[in-house]
């Protein structure tokens, strides 16, 4: 990220199987949350704490905000089963554009 979208705004999700109550996980995703200049958005919003996270970083031109972060239920199988051992989180973002003059 340092070296391909340094100057860019970018979105990272997934499962990162880090949980803040383990105190290495707690550092480990305080590392790469500050190397990368991301930001939580669940912990952000107040949210439980969950291995599945959506990280963000804004740029001086484009502003990304956290507006929801809510539990996905809807990712099911046909069956209406899980698709994971845990729920999928959601989190709505709103973006602008900010023209520099």
């Amino acid at each position: 990220m340092r070296t391909y979208s340094a100057t860019s705004p970018v979105i990272v999700a997934g499962d990162t199987n880090l949980e803040r109550r383990r105190p290495q996980d707690e550092v480990t995703l305080l590392d790469f949350l500050g190397a990368a200049g991301l930001t939580d958005a669940g912990a952000f919003m107040g949210a439980p704490d969950d291995i599945d996270r959506i990280l963000y970083r804004s740029t001086a031109n484009v502003i990304l905000a956290p507006l929801l972060w809510r539990e996905a239920d809807e990712f099911v199988d046909g069956s209406g089963g899980p698709l994971s051992d845990h729920e999928a989180n959601n989190v709505d973002l709103e973006w602008r554009r900010i023209t520099l003059l």
